[in-house]
């Protein structure tokens, strides 16, 4: 079946000035969309989202295992990222520089006594192997460092916080679409789906917001290096509190490198993970750790839902990032790349991603 671009963009009747494509309903993708529709209300934008849902990793969802509703991957958003915070709005924050000595049993605050714990959960990477230009670049973005020490965690309300405020600006959305090519020389003309392709008008653009390794697909290229990360949620029969009354507690010396609570859920993060991805006993492992932090007894394993990320972010090495992406551009003139992966030189993020997506609408708005 062929879609002809000439059918879409109609509003109240009459044809829109632009047309605008966004590949992926994710953070970036989404940033795009409401970028453009603040500074060209008038035109169209259309998403096309492989899933059966939009927010990629960023997104909650009901499991039916633990019958109740959680994020897809536990994220913070610190007070120093602006381009985040325009999508949550303001909030609360919380303090996570207060980490739990597992060794000596004791609870331990302060940036600097835990550089190497923020480091890691920052960069997905032990510090020591982060590209030198991501590390100056990320202090520049959090002095003064009190901005690095205020942090949002996300609270199983991720499609609320950071999906649905943005959905409300696309004209249609459409799920299932997967890209498998895109035809044209020097300017894309047609976008080429599984089941079906679209005919790209002269003035038409295009954003591909998807992550690295299927835009390699499209693209032709290598896909970069990633690491991984594993979340592990687990319902407990009566609500927890961490020491002090916390939400959130980083964790020294442990398989887990964040413990957050809210209610009956409890969510671990473990970064750099890929030792871990064929550990079966990791839950049972990381619950005593859960257990030994709260100074109780580890009786029986919780039901739990376990969820591995196999290429969650980027490997923030120097070699990694020296093979990103310079700028949004592409090989079609008409475009543009977002998500998170783009941005060079700045780890991989919500904030991240959400810069990503601006950037390649003021691009896309600007193309003649």
């Amino acid at each position: 079946m062929q879609i002809h671009s000439g059918g879409k963009g109609l509003s109240d009747g009459k044809m829109t000035e632009s047309r605008f494509y966004i590949i992926g309903a994710g953070t970036a993708g989404l940033t795009a969309v409401r970028y453009i529709k603040k500074h060209a209300p008038k035109a169209y934008v259309g998403i096309f989202e492989a899933a059966a849902h939009p927010g990629g990793r960023c997104r909650s969802f009901y499991d039916a295992k633990l019958q109740c509703r959680v994020d897809n991957a536990l994220h913070a958003i610190l007070k120093a990222n602006r381009e985040a915070l325009k999508i949550r709005g303001k909030g609360d924050f919380v303090y996570p520089a207060v980490f739990y000595d597992l060794k000596n049993r004791k609870l331990c605050r302060g940036i600097f006594q835990n550089y190497r714990e923020i480091a890691l959960a920052l960069f997905n990477l032990p510090l020591e192997q982060t590209a030198s230009e991501i590390l100056r670049r990320s202090v520049c973005e959090l002095f003064p460092f009190w901005n690095a020490r205020k942090a949002l965690f996300s609270d199983n309300k991720q499609s609320e916080y950071f999906i649905n405020p943005q959905l409300i600006y696309a004209d249609d959305i459409t799920y299932g679409k997967v890209l498998k090519d895109i035809e044209g020389s020097g300017r894309a003309t047609k976008l080429v789906f599984c089941k079906d392709a679209l005919k790209l008008g002269k003035g038409d653009k295009v954003i591909c917001a998807m992550d690295n390794f299927n835009t390699a697909r499209i693209f032709g290229d290598m896909p970069l290096k990633h690491n991984p990360i594993i979340n592990i949620h687990y319902r407990t029969s009566t609500p927890l509190t961490l020491p002090g009354g916390r939400q959130v507690i980083g964790v020294k010396g442990g398989l887990a490198q964040w413990v957050a609570v809210n209610g009956d859920i409890v969510s671990v993060i473990i970064s750099d993970a890929g030792k871990y991805l064929n550990d079966d006993e990791l839950a049972f492992k990381v619950w005593r750790e859960v257990c030994r932090i709260r100074g109780t007894a580890a009786a029986f394993l919780p039901p739990y839902r376990m969820m591995k990320y196999r290429r969650a972010t980027l490997c923030h090495d120097a070699e990694t990032n020296a093979r990103r992406p310079g700028d949004c551009r592409t090989v079609f003139e008409n475009v543009f790349l977002a998500g998170d992966w783009t941005m060079k030189n700045l780890p991989c993020s919500i904030e991240a991603a959400a810069l990503s997506g601006k950037r390649a609408a003021k691009a896309a708005l600007s193309d003649k």
